[in-house]
């Protein structure tokens, strides 16, 4: 028994609608199948007429219903182009583009999530900062590099720091960047800030704390070469807790004010 397709070839009036039907097919938009299911869903009686192998004449009337119903396709393509894409998804290649392109989506909008939800999870890390002594000494350290190192003040900071940061980790935490700042404001700029300590925690059993009269890691000098202007300064924690996924952010958790002295005595062998 011949196939409907078959039939539809082998018809009169398919001489005339094979022509605007292989527009479709050669460009790419309905497979010969997929024009055989077009044309049982938008023209029955052609359908009918095919399958009952009815043979009319082609007239001047029924040509121009053949070419309205190729133009009644056409116009059913460019308004639905989900419509043409349906036969390009059966191919192994393009279901695999399909999910992939889902997977990534999905992938990134669980990114996203992720990003806006961690600095929200809950953590209660405990810390204490104090300072024992702050002097201050020109010339004390010296860098070859810098002609200016003989002349400068700089400042000598004692602290204690006792901290537990282990309820910053969470499934999301990569590392804990711990250091202190030393911000203050001079008459030539407004806001000074140097950083004089810093440690890398990688996992929780680091993240416990314990320094007794440390000193600054970091050499802290003013540009002006004098802290003369300085009235006077703080000292901050910061801890920056660095995700596998999502912005780093700073959170600063304890600030200390002081003020640092005038120097006493300049530093053997410095010049004044």
């Amino acid at each position: 028994m011949p196939s409907f397709y078959e039939l539809y070839r082998s018809s009169t009036l398919g001489t005339a609608l094979t022509d605007s039907l292989d527009e479709l097919i050669q460009a790419g938009h309905i497979t010969p199948q997929l024009a055989i299911q077009v044309l049982e869903q938008y023209d029955k009686s052609v359908s009918e007429a095919l399958s009952n192998k009815v043979k009319a004449k082609a007239t001047v009337k029924g040509k121009l219903g053949i070419y309205r119903f190729c133009d009644d396709v056409w116009t059913f393509v460019v308004e639905n182009p989900t419509f043409k894409f349906d036969h390009e998804n059966t191919t192994a290649d393009k279901r695999l583009s399909g999910v992939t392109s889902f997977a990534m989506s999905t992938l990134m909008a669980l990114v996203v999530v992720i990003s806006l939800t961690t600095p929200f999870i809950p953590s209660s890390p405990t810390f204490d900062v104090s300072l024992h002594n702050v002097q201050t000494t020109t010339g004390r350290a010296m860098d070859p590099f810098d002609k200016t190192s003989r002349k400068a003040e700089y400042a000598r900071l004692t602290f204690d720091l006792d901290a537990d940061l282990s309820s910053m980790f969470n499934w999301n935490t990569k590392l804990l960047f711990a250091f202190m700042t030393v911000d203050y404001a001079t008459p030539g700029f407004e806001t000074n800030r140097a950083v004089i300590w810093d440690r890398i925690i990688k996992n929780p059993r680091q993240a416990k704390l314990k320094l007794r009269k440390h000193h600054n890691k970091y050499a802290l000098r003013n540009y002006p070469l004098t802290f003369e202007d300085v009235e006077g300064a703080n000292l901050t924690l910061h801890i920056n807790p660095v995700p596998y996924l999502g912005i780093m952010y700073d959170k600063p958790m304890v600030s200390l004010p002081f003020t640092i002295p005038r120097p006493s005595k300049p530093a053997a062998g410095a010049k004044a």
